[in-house]
């Protein structure tokens, strides 16, 4: 399995997740979520990534697309809790509720 393609599939996976809940990330949280895509796929696999995907490899990509949604989840709670925010960036998560997220999550395996 190629590293790029099971990245991209983590950063689609975020990004389905905030769609779909009517939201999208803003610039900022979106260069992070490819960073924590990255760093996921680092942590669970380091240097060699496996060929084929093993019931054991489909597990830890399974957690990481759990761990995904719980930051997206904790994204939009933050939102929900400033009023100004919310209202200066309609429909947006960004580097402010991605910021409370972590704060509020990590560590969480194997995305921080």
């Amino acid at each position: 399995m190629d590293r790029d393609i099971l990245h991209q599939r983590l950063v689609s996976y975020a990004h389905w997740a905030a769609a779909s809940q009517g939201f999208r990330f803003g610039t900022g949280a979106e260069a992070d979520i490819d960073n924590i895509a990255q760093h996921a796929i680092d942590t669970m696999f380091g240097a060699s990534v496996p060929k084929r995907m093993t019931p054991r490899h489909q597990a830890m990509m399974a957690q990481a697309e759990a761990a995904l949604s719980a930051l997206v989840a904790a994204m939009i709670e933050a939102r929900g809790r400033n009023r100004e925010y919310a209202m200066s960036h309609p429909n947006e998560i960004g580097e402010w509720t991605l910021g409370e997220a972590k704060a509020k999550l990590c560590p969480i395996f194997p995305i921080c």
